[in-house]
């Protein structure tokens, strides 16, 4: 996963890139299921694991694919990619 924040102002972009290992695991999709109870989303671990499997799978067929883009008003760009 990466993650890119483009500054129009200041001319500094900010680039991170975390291991999708880190994200979709199953630990952290149990966490997420736990948090998600507790917040009224019903969802159970097993699903949640379902989830991260089929995500790792889509990303393996679809590299660089934009989870998130934003474009502001004043030139600063925030871009999520898997």
């Amino acid at each position: 996963m990466k993650i890119i924040v483009k500054d129009s102002e200041e001319r500094k972009d900010f680039h991170l890139t975390v291991p999708s290992a880190l994200i979709l695991n199953s630990f952290a999709a149990s966490f997420l299921s736990r948090f998600l109870k507790s917040e009224g989303v019903n969802i159970t671990s097993r699903q949640a694991r379902g989830v991260a499997k089929s995500l790792k799978k889509f990303k393996r067929r679809h590299k660089d694919w934009p989870l998130v883009e934003v474009n502001s008003a004043d030139g600063d760009h925030i871009r999520i990619t898997l």
